[in-house]
């Protein structure tokens, strides 16, 4: 039997098929082993995960076909003497397949370096279950990351935060993070904000400097000053992240109740969904020992814990009763 009669007899696509047969690896085996291999590495993984699971795994790693149980066995025992629990193995496998076939001493020593920035155990595991590429990245790359912004200022516990909030980061080429830095300070940002804006949300370096800009044309053609949007942005760094046409629908819903001027005080009220904001002020509204003013409106903005303790009733069920139509 062929390599690819053998590969569709498991169920593989003829996609997935000729991804695995184009494997230099798969191509040094003869289909005898590649059979012996199916059956016994297909059973083994089969007890984790479902036939599907199975087979996307295989098809992004294909060199698992040539390892042996007692070896997957190993690699995943270490993962479990690191902290990780075995549902958090079986994520980061499924994420990331080259997990059982880097080595032990490639994980181990970017483990180490983790915890050299005093990254509690809890954090590294946190960080790799989140991203498990990281295992993947080249030891000298991160350090290389890490240096580059202790180079910028950022301190070990800044540099920790970030990477916990946005393991990504360290993908990032110097090119792209030369690019993001000289942006913000174009934009007449400080180092201090620069860092103050970075460390809050570091998922800002992962967007091009095309969205940023669109971000910031949003609020310019809103009358709003250079210097504002960059006070805006760094209470709130989060605005760079949203679709412009989403925080121009939550804008709007500010606009047509007078609620403008909550965003120069908060702009972390544009977190909230449109739909929430409109749905809550219909409830004030219909609500008859109760008026919106100024010193009111910040309960339309309150957590969900809060708001149900303060007006008992849930967000679900004034989003159903006061449904919002998205504008033009």
């Amino acid at each position: 039997m062929s390599k690819n009669e053998l590969l569709k007899k498991f169920g593989f696509t003829k996609s997935q098929i000729n991804t695995i047969t184009n494997s230099y690896i798969i191509k040094t085996i003869n289909s005898k082993l590649l059979e012996t291999k199916l059956n016994e590495n297909i059973s083994y993984l089969n007890k984790v995960y479902s036939p599907k699971e199975v087979n996307k795994i295989i098809t992004n790693n294909p060199g698992i076909l040539i390892m042996t149980i007692e070896s997957m066995i190993i690699k995943k025992d270490n993962f479990i003497n690191n902290g990780y629990k075995n549902e958090e193995v079986k994520e980061m496998i499924k994420k990331y397949p080259r997990l059982f076939t880097l080595s032990t001493e490639k994980i181990q020593n970017i483990i180490i370096l983790f915890k050299s920035l005093n990254m509690e155990e809890s954090q590294i595991i946190n960080i790799t279950v989140k991203c498990p590429q990281i295992f993947g990245y080249s030891l000298e790359n991160i350090i290389y990351k890490i240096n580059y912004f202790k180079n910028k200022g950022f301190s070990k516990n800044q540099i920790t935060k970030m990477i916990n909030l946005c393991p990504q980061i360290l993908s990032l080429s110097k090119n792209n993070l030369n690019s993001s830095f000289n942006y913000l300070k174009s934009k007449n940002y400080s180092e201090n904000d620069i860092i103050t804006l970075l460390s809050k949300c570091p998922n800002v370096l992962t967007k091009t400097i095309k969205k940023l800009e669109s971000i910031r044309n949003l609020f310019l053609d809103l009358n709003y000053t250079e210097g504002e949007i960059n006070k805006l942005t760094i209470k709130c760094p989060a605005l760079y992240l949203y679709g412009k046409e989403n925080l121009k629908e939550k804008i709007s819903v500010f606009i047509e109740n007078d609620l403008l001027y909550q965003i120069k005080d908060n702009p972390n009220v544009l977190r909230q969904s449109a739909h929430l904001t409109y749905s809550r002020l219909k409830f004030f509204k219909s609500l008859k020992n109760f008026k919106l003013s100024k010193k009111t409106h910040k309960y339309i903005f309150l957590d969900k814990t809060n708001f149900k303790k303060h007006f008992k009733v849930e967000n679900e069920k004034i989003l159903k009763k006061y449904p919002y139509k998205k504008r033009n």
